[in-house]
């Protein structure tokens, strides 16, 4: 059969299908079947090969002369390059033909690049930028994809420019005897738009994942373990503006013993030391995994063991006849809000474990208007770090809600706010706050339109029953609320360890209110109101 009787055959069989449909849509269909067959016959007179819908000549292929001219066969692209590494391929090689098959999909338009199961040494890789272009692999931690970075320096995974680029069931980590020293395993940056990472895992880079110059991004079951560096997920606008990117069931920790508060200790020469010690030393933070006495003089530990990446987190430091683990760096924080990031959400079933900061939020280039603003943490899970649990050092807009916690600090603050944030701080919707070194909430002289209303903190003053206290407020505060909180007994701290519930310390502290709270369990009392000022109000508190 001829291609034109075949089409003429197609459309006089729908013709026939809606014949005896008299509804004002198969009328309809029938006078666009009927052009369509009125359209193919005056191309066939033309020696064309047409294919119409609904009347619209949507496309005709002709011969020079007039005659039909078929046209040529089509295979349907599947938007899917595979590389087929194996194991005993070079880093460079690896690199060259997953960087081929980024090449193929970015000049396709977009595509997926399929990577296979198995562990495969690979250098860094060439920028991708190719709107949607997707590295994704197979199966899940050691039982996927590996990716084992060949250098020490350097990012591993970058994303430019283009839109809607991303990596999934990915476990990045480091090839055999390679010690990363800087550098994320992935960034972000030149503009890109609505950048994904779905199941990723990092292990034993210096930094994790590196946001810049984008928008729109998202981040979901991402997950560190045993960071070298100072930056887990770091958003940081330093090229351009970070705007609207979303962090969903996020984990992180640099794995220790969880013991109480009390083992955390200075270290001294010719000092006792007992197993699961915490120590913050040279730079880093250290696990005591041989009981022991310390060097009768030296530094203490120091520096990060071993030569690769695994290694560091196993190899003993001698020190007398103790021995230390490498946890961390002093300086790591989990998730960082820094400069020109813009609508930053936290949302659920994110955890920052261990580590010295859970969030942070900061200013590095410090320009006077490059400060963070807004960030949203929904859930957030923030347990046992060293330092604070969130410290607000620069920005403006932090919103806690929907059952944060933020306990266990081991020498630091709850929530800390710093005196070059600007505030607009809202604390709320039974986040709890519990445990922590110091007190439970505080700030410096400096923020403003600071809320703290149906939160649950409790046992916080772990470095001594009645020195802390549950909110601490300085002196001179204005425009803060406090109102509708249980400060002190909760179901889980039934001890009296908060020295108030809340404090203000002696000075110009005007218009504010401490409101409507249960304050029993603490140790001496429900508010000490030391501010001057005569525009507050300060009742209902109930011990």
């Amino acid at each position: 059969m001829k291609i034109v009787d075949f089409l003429r055959a197609v459309s006089d069989r729908a013709l026939r299908c809606v014949a005896n449909l008299r509804s004002p849509l198969a009328v309809d269909a029938q006078r666009a079947l009927r052009a369509d067959s009125r359209e193919r016959q005056r191309a066939s007179r033309r020696g064309c090969l047409s294919l119409c819908v609904g009347g619209l000549l949507v496309g005709a292929f002709c011969s020079p002369a007039g005659a039909l001219m078929i046209p040529p066969p089509y295979t349907e692209p599947t938007g899917r390059f595979f590389v087929r590494p194996n194991a005993s391929w070079t880093g460079a090689q690896v690199k060259a033909a997953i960087d081929t098959a980024v090449a193929l999909a970015t000049s396709a338009g977009g595509g997926v690049v399929v990577l296979p199961r198995g562990a495969f040494d690979c250098d860094p890789l060439a920028p991708v930028n190719g709107n949607s272009v997707k590295l994704i692999g197979q199966g899940d931690f050691v039982g996927g994809t590996q990716l084992r970075c060949t250098a020490a320096t350097g990012d591993f995974m970058t994303f430019t420019t283009s839109g809607h680029m991303g990596a999934q069931d990915l476990y990045l980590t480091v090839a055999a005897n390679v010690r990363r020293t800087a550098g994320y395993a992935i960034r972000v940056t030149g503009g890109a738009f609505k950048p994904f990472f779905n199941q990723v895992r990092v292990d034993y880079h210096y930094d994790g994942i590196r946001i810049d110059a984008s928008s729109q991004g998202e981040a979901v079951n991402v997950s560190f373990r045993y960071m070298l560096g100072s930056n887990g997920f770091h958003v940081y606008g330093e090229t351009a503006g970070v705007y609207g990117f979303t962090l969903q069931k996020f984990l992180s920790d640099n794995p220790y013993p969880i013991n109480n508060n009390g083992a955390r200790k200075t270290w001294a020469a010719s000092t006792a030391y007992s197993l699961g010690d915490i120590t913050s030393v040279n730079g880093n933070i250290y696990n005591c995994s041989t009981a022991g006495t310390s060097a009768a003089s030296g530094p203490g530990p120091s520096g990060i063991p071993g030569t690769g990446g695994a290694d560091a987190f196993s190899t003993l430091i001698a020190d007398g006849t103790a021995a230390w683990r490498f946890v961390c760096s002093a300086s790591l924080a989990w998730i960082i809000s820094d400069s020109r990031a813009y609508s930053i959400r936290i949302e659920t079933s994110c955890a920052a474990i261990g580590g010295n900061l859970g969030f942070q939020m900061r200013d590095t280039l410090a320009t006077g208007s490059s400060y963070p603003i807004w960030t949203w943490a929904r859930g957030l899970e923030v347990d046992h770090p060293y330092s604070d649990c969130v410290r607000l050092s620069r920005g403006e807009g932090f919103y806690a809600v929907a059952g944060c916690w933020f306990g266990s600090s081991l020498t630091g603050h709850g929530v800390n706010i710093g005196a070059n944030h600007r505030g607009e701080i809202s604390i709320s919707d039974a986040t709890r706050i519990m445990g922590n070194w110091q007190n439970g909430i505080t700030w410096a002289l400096g923020p403003t339109q600071i809320t703290i209303t149906g939160t649950f903190i409790g046992a916080n003053s772990q470095a001594g029953a009645g020195t802390f206290h549950g909110i601490l407020v300085p002196a001179g505060a204005t425009n803060f609320i406090i109102t509708a909180n249980h400060i002190g007994r909760l179901p889980a701290a039934t001890t009296a360890t908060q020295d108030y519930a809340v404090f203000v310390l002696s000075g110009a502290s005007d218009k504010y209110e401490i409101i409507n709270n249960i304050c029993t369990g603490n140790v001496s009392g429900a508010v000490n109101d030391n501010g001057t000022g005569t525009n507050k109000v300060v009742s209902g508190n109930i011990v």
